[in-house]
């Protein structure tokens, strides 16, 4: 059954990943595309893969490859944005994070990620604003210890889960 068989080629590539045999993983990915060119999970591993192996260019084509198939697939939005970051990309983190959370208003970990890139870009006020609006203010609690600044953070998430929906943010110095 060719649903069988996508999903075994995406585990095998999982796998190959975990254990470091990054062109194993890359080729196992690319098989899952092929058989399944709608399959965002496997763009976005891609993705990571082609970052770890410091292919920039293609880990940007692969995310966004993702996030065309899947529009609010967090992490893909988060991969794509940290790697922006480590880039020195932060405008365009930010410009990127902004769009997203535009077009996923209800989707906190996103607005986490767009709050996220604005302290990076020395706008801590901003970010305050942008996790405000996750769902109305009262879905996602914001807590702030300063004001922020160039080493801030913004952290959302839930006891349960780590990272997700419905969590409370805080805004780090």
């Amino acid at each position: 059954e060719p649903t069988l068989l996508v999903a075994r080629s995406h585990e095998q590539g999982l796998q190959a990943a975990r254990a470091g045999q990054l062109e194993q993983a890359m080729q196992a990915f690319q098989s899952t595309m092929s058989a399944e060119p709608r399959a965002a999970q496997a763009a976005y591993n891609a993705a990571v893969v082609a970052e770890r192996q410091g292919n920039d260019g293609a880990a940007d084509g692969l995310y966004t490859r993702a996030l065309a198939m899947q529009p609010d697939y967090d992490p893909a939005v988060v991969g794509r944005a940290r790697m922006l970051v480590r880039q020195r990309r932060i405008p365009e983190a930010v410009s990127f994070t902004a769009a997203v959370a535009r077009s996923n208003p209800r989707n906190a970990l996103i607005r986490a990620e767009y709050a996220r890139m604005l302290v990076l870009n020395n706008r801590a006020a901003d970010a305050i604003e942008a996790i405000g609006g996750v769902a109305g203010a009262a879905a996602v609690p914001l807590t702030s210890g300063s004001a922020g600044g160039a080493g801030s953070m913004v952290t959302c998430g839930t006891a349960s889960t780590g990272w997700g929906g419905t969590g409370r943010c805080w805004l780090w110095a």
